[in-house]
């Protein structure tokens, strides 16, 4: 079919004849009819499409849109037949499905740029893809729906001489369609010639930025790097992830597991000072006004997170019960998040490697890199050998590239971090378009369980940069 600059053309060839078993009292049956013009008009003696063609045009464009698509059975695929939150009982599994559910709906109302689902076999990626197909047919939008394995065989089948359709009419089929279903990508693309075809197909796609769904079974690190590039491109591409099999979502789960808790209305923001003396009066309401500003900055984070939020302070100041304060407002409200101990990651990160494993290290990095919202506590108390520098630059880059909400605690001040972790880091958490870096002034409460009490000034730490909570 190839490009046309008609829709008509894209699935179909002009219908001709179609009325001929009509009835019309206007055509009698031909489809066409003759306007009375008068003699010398410019149109005397044009004939036009008869009404009854048009009406019965407006009833087969479906059908033909439904036989170009290469839909199938999955024309039965539909969202009023899915279940929003999918079959996974883990609330994070619930919650992933049902934002791409959410994306899903959208982009099918208006298909732009491309849609990229992810997660194991049988999760819904499928059925996710061909309601957007069948969605866009009722809209009146061409779709093409191929699965890899079988586009393969098509194209390997199209350079013998005997093919109906040949290679290149396919490959430009494909290539030009208004919008393009790949199903399973990952499948039989382990050899060269494979993943050139399909690398010619998504590269071509990309450059003119054509609205295109895929749906990969299994981690999206596994794919050839030059088309993981291509689809892990934030200027062009929204990643969802379906389901995780466990892994580190089970870790990060269970680091909040422990923090469950932790909620804003039971954050305790109220200094009060051990004496009646005016000094410790003053550090109580500057402390005060410190924690109030770090709640109220952590509560509109987790109303509308955006960008990213930094909470520096001493140890027990409260910088975890508000992060973990924001991981639970998300999983109260069936949004995302991973909440994870930056030591406790590293040490699982580490026993990827090992044979007994039940992930591999690109799928567990691939989830952080990817999730809708990372919160890493304790920042800087991991140890500061070469590899996990590295793979911590590597993450935090990857999320400030592209814009992903991330919330940062950490003990130690910006000039801290630039000495004894990776001053590479330090550039991106100053990044005012979308850091948010908060000093919190308090003292640890933990050494009064239920209160916070001061008797005398903090110190701050040394060379702190970032606003200070309270004093924005």
């Amino acid at each position: 079919m190839g490009r046309s600059s008609s829709r008509d053309r894209e699935i179909g060839s002009p219908f001709l004849g179609i009325a001929e078993h009509s009835d019309c009292p206007l055509c009698g049956g031909v489809g066409f009819v003759h306007p009375k013009h008068a003699s010398g008009d410019p149109d005397y003696g044009r004939v036009v499409e008869c009404s009854c063609a048009k009406r019965h045009l407006e009833n087969l464009r479906p059908e033909r849109l439904r036989e170009y698509s290469h839909l199938g059975p999955l024309t039965s695929y539909i969202f009023n037949s899915l279940i929003q939150t999918g079959r996974s009982i883990a609330p994070s599994n619930k919650a992933l499905f049902q934002r791409a559910y959410q994306d899903a709906r959208i982009y099918a109302e208006r298909p732009e740029g491309w849609l990229v689902f992810t997660g194991p076999s049988g999760c819904g990626k499928t059925h996710l893809a061909a309601a957007i197909a069948n969605r866009c047919i009722e809209l009146g939008v061409p779709v093409l729906f191929v699965a890899v394995p079988d586009l393969l065989d098509q194209l390997r089948a199209g350079y013998g001489q005997d093919s109906e359709v040949p290679f290149d009419l396919m490959l430009e089929q494909v290539r030009n369609a208004a919008l393009l279903i790949v199903d399973d990508l990952g499948s039989h693309i382990s050899t060269p010639w494979a993943q050139e075809k399909l690398l010619q197909i998504i590269n071509y796609r990309f450059y003119l930025s054509l609205p295109t769904v895929f749906t990969i079974n299994g981690p999206l690190a596994e794919m050839p790097e030059r088309i993981h590039s291509r689809l892990t491109d934030t200027s062009i591409s929204n990643i969802c992830m379906l389901e995780e099999k466990p892994g580190f979502n089970s870790i990060g789960e269970g680091s909040l597991g422990l923090l469950k808790d932790m909620t804003f209305d039971n954050f305790i923001s109220n200094i009060s000072p051990i004496s009646g003396g005016r000094e410790d009066q003053e550090i109580a309401e500057r402390q005060t006004k410190s924690l109030d500003s770090a709640h109220s900055a952590a509560l509109h984070y987790a109303q509308d997170a955006q960008g990213w939020l930094v909470l520096i302070g001493p140890v027990g100041s409260g910088k975890t019960h508000l992060a973990a304060s924001i991981a639970n407002h998300h999983y109260k409200h069936g949004q995302p998040a991973i909440f994870v101990v930056v030591p406790d990651l590293l040490d699982h990160l580490r026993a990827t490697y090992g044979p007994d494993s039940g992930t591999t290290f690109d799928r567990t990095f691939e989830g952080l890199k990817q999730c809708p919202l990372l919160i890493l506590d304790d920042f800087g108390a991991q140890t500061s050998s070469s590899w996990a520098k590295e793979k911590l630059f590597q993450l935090i880059n990857h999320r400030h590239n592209g814009r992903l909400p991330t919330v940062i605690t950490t003990n130690l001040s910006l000039d801290q971090i630039a000495r004894e972790t990776d001053h590479r880091i330090v550039s991106r958490l100053l990044d005012s378009r979308m850091c948010d870096v908060l000093v919190i002034d308090a003292t640890d409460y933990r050494q009064s369980p239920g209160s916070r009490q001061v008797g005398r000034t903090e110190s701050k730490p040394q060379g702190q940069r970032g606003r200070s909570a309270g004093n924005s």
